[in-house]
């Protein structure tokens, strides 16, 4: 006896674009479509862990270097400035 883990999923069939109830099991998505009285299996690929970008050093160095030349821009600057010295009045200088 060999115990896998069941997981019941949501997944659009693809006759009739309806959503079915699956369960995914050893890589597997199978489900039966009342509507088109047909199974629907899929192959399931590897789930893919969820990233933090934020600690990702490439990605905070292109985000540094794109801030940086951001604020380069003397308008980019002028607008800024306009809008904290405009916060506390409510206006926008747009």
């Amino acid at each position: 006896m060999s115990l896998a883990k069941h997981e019941l999923l949501k997944v659009i069939c693809p006759a009739c674009s309806q959503q079915v109830e699956a369960v995914a099991r050893d890589g597997r998505i199978k489900g039966y479509c009342a509507i088109a009285k047909q199974y629907v299996d899929f192959l399931t690929e590897a789930k893919l862990e969820k990233k933090s970008y934020l600690q990702d050093p490439e990605y905070r160095a292109k985000l540094r270097a794109a801030t940086k030349k951001m604020w380069q821009d003397p308008e980019y600057r002028a607008k800024q400035k306009a809008a904290l010295k405009n916060k506390g009045a409510g206006t926008n200088p747009s």
